[in-house]
């Protein structure tokens, strides 16, 4: 399924009292004609459409690690199964430690996390226009 944007329509009202029924601008709750145009409100959507974006790559970033997590246990039973000469389904943390005792192997404690630098986030110039 495509990804769509979820538009929502304007809050405003027409001078008869009907809704607007504009498209209200991105991350914003009004259209350009009821306010959307203005600075404050568009640095206001673009706040609202900037944390929603960091939200959604930290979610990314967490189902990543616990794919990485749940991909070391499993090769840390495969080794102490292979290693031991047992079925798979019979390894327990007993084995996992005798494995480790006895060969050094697998690692006991849970794989250093590799952090890596993000230039996204990084310090940003001032918009045009704009000087801090």
């Amino acid at each position: 399924m495509a990804r769509v944007r979820q538009a929502r329509r304007c809050r405003g009202r027409r001078s008869s009292g009907q809704p607007c029924r504009a498209w209200a601008i991105r991350g914003g709750f009004v259209c350009r004609a009821h306010g959307g145009a203005a600075p404050a409100v568009r640095d206001k959507a673009n706040r609202r459409l900037e944390i929603a974006r960091i939200y959604r790559e930290f979610a990314a970033a967490d189902e990543r690690y616990e794919w990485d997590l749940r991909r070391w246990r499993i090769d840390q039973i495969l080794t102490t199964a292979r290693l031991l000469k047992i079925d798979i389904e019979d390894v327990t943390r007993q084995h996992i430690w005798l494995c480790h005792l006895r060969y050094g192997v697998p690692p006991l404690a849970q794989p250093p996390r590799r952090t890596e630098r993000d230039r996204r986030f990084g310090k940003r110039a001032p918009p045009l226009g704009r000087q801090a």
